[in-house]
């Protein structure tokens, strides 16, 4: 006869478990299965998987509590920051340009002028090289 293990016998009623019992004439080992959510002072406690999505509900909950206060529907909020704010954009444009934009600018320039300058020099060697492979031929 097959004993019933204590895997089987957590997941089996108890009126299951008590048939099984009889039938096979034996248990391996008597497990008495609490439900998840008793502890033994007897108040409710939420299980493992309960918890992490609980707590993601309640934050998204909390984010999203300061879009309620104003008018429903309306995304931006059209008052003084926006000129400030749009200054402030202009002022870091500025800043940027003469700081960072301008020598990095006049870098590239002048790398790209001596690049041109030296092919320039080098020019359209064609003709020599055909009178080199003449000559020496």
């Amino acid at each position: 006869m097959a004993a019933i293990s204590a895997f089987q016998c957590r997941f089996l009623s108890a009126s299951k478990a008590q048939k099984a019992i009889r039938k096979t004439g034996r248990i391996t080992r008597v497990i008495t299965a609490k439900p998840a959510h008793a502890t033994l002072s007897g108040k409710a406690e939420l299980s493992k998987a309960a918890k992490p999505v609980l707590a993601a509900v309640l934050s998204n909950a909390l984010i999203a509590l300061p879009s309620f206060a104003g008018e429903p529907g309306k995304i931006f909020d059209f008052n003084l920051t926006l000129p400030i704010i749009a200054s402030e954009f202009l002022l870091l444009m500025v800043i940027l340009d003469k700081t960072v934009f301008g020598p990095v600018g006049k870098a590239l320039d002048d790398r790209d002028a001596l690049i041109r300058s030296q092919l320039e020099a080098v020019g359209d060697n064609s003709t020599e090289v055909a009178n080199l492979i003449v000559r020496y031929f």
